[in-house]
């Protein structure tokens, strides 16, 4: 069977496109305002009269962009299965009334990080060594990558906030992934730590002095976790911007006789990113509940950062 899926924006849709082009199972159909990138379409309705109907829509415009769009999408019946990019829509309540309104197509926020391979050894140390933890430790700590500086990514009110938005719902997929558990929180706290004028450059391209950065660049949240028996504390932490020598993305182990243990994740891998389109397209009604459970928690903690 061949899908046929709809890109929306053309930034981190590239990505997908690609991803989606290392197969001959997927016809893809793209669209972006900007004619430069290239898009089969400048805006949905056009798209919409010559294709009327697709397996899969990727909504990867701006997060100022997502509900509009995912509205459209639902309102029109365009498609199965909708994949929102992170954060989803921007509070708990426009997410859930999408969900409704879409029924009986899917609507599932982007989690590709859930699909990494790495997980099953990491559980089994952690269910080893329980006595033994610490604490545990899921972290993306940038050395130095906000993103596109003085752009809407670093507008509050376009981006719904900074790291917390940003890279938040990648941690919480990553300790969904090890717990299996929607666990509440027991500490919330996010901060801007930085200024545009203490922006000398950024892993991402040249800082505009000329724009705005008003948003959250570290958050930590915290939970208290039982495994099997045995209390161990879960710290989330993710920053733009850190005073480190190097860049730390991965899950840290540490051990009451001091010993640490780091396993790098790195960048999410593209297999990773296929997998999870082949699940969201096959997902059954029992797996979609779920998903449905897990996307809500994720916005609920998002609202709470605020």
């Amino acid at each position: 069977m061949v899908y046929k899926v709809l890109i929306i924006g053309l930034g981190i849709g590239k990505l997908y496109q690609k991803v989606l082009s290392d197969t001959n199972k997927y016809n893809v159909v793209t669209i972006d305002i900007d004619p430069y990138k290239e898009p089969d379409f400048l805006d949905i309705e056009t798209c919409k009269q010559v294709n009327p109907k697709f397996d899969l829509a990727l909504v990867c415009v701006p997060n100022y962009l997502h509900e509009e769009l995912v509205m459209k999408l639902v309102t029109n019946d365009m498609a199965k299965t909708i994949l929102v990019e992170k954060p989803g829509l921007f509070d708990f309540s426009a997410w859930i009334s999408a969900v409704h309104i879409g029924e009986p197509n899917k609507l599932i926020m982007i989690k590709n990080n859930m699909y990494r391979d790495s997980y099953t050894a990491i559980i089994k140390t952690i269910n080893e060594n329980r006595f033994d933890l610490k604490s545990i430790n899921i972290l993306w700590l940038n050395k130095d990558r906000v993103p596109h500086p003085g752009s809407w990514f670093t507008t509050k009110k376009l981006a719904f906030g900074g790291v917390s938005r940003d890279l938040m719902p990648h941690l919480l997929s990553i300790y969904y992934s090890l717990f299996g558990e929607l666990n509440i929180p027991t500490d919330i706290y996010k901060t801007q730590k930085y200024t545009l004028e203490d922006l000398k450059s950024s892993g991402y391209g040249k800082v505009n002095k000329d724009g705005v950065y008003d948003v959250d660049d570290y958050c930590r949240i915290k939970f208290r976790n039982t495994i099997k028996g045995s209390i161990v504390p879960v710290t989330l932490a993710a920053s733009w911007k850190t005073d480190i020598e190097t860049s730390k993305i991965g899950i840290e182990l540490e051990f009451r006789g001091g010993e640490k243990v780091f396993y790098d994740f790195n960048l999410c891998p593209e297999y990773a990113y296929r997998k999870m389109i082949e699940h969201s397209l096959g997902m059954s009604k029992k797996e979609y509940k779920k998903n449905i459970d897990i996307d809500i928690w994720i916005h609920n903690i998002l609202d709470n950062v605020d």
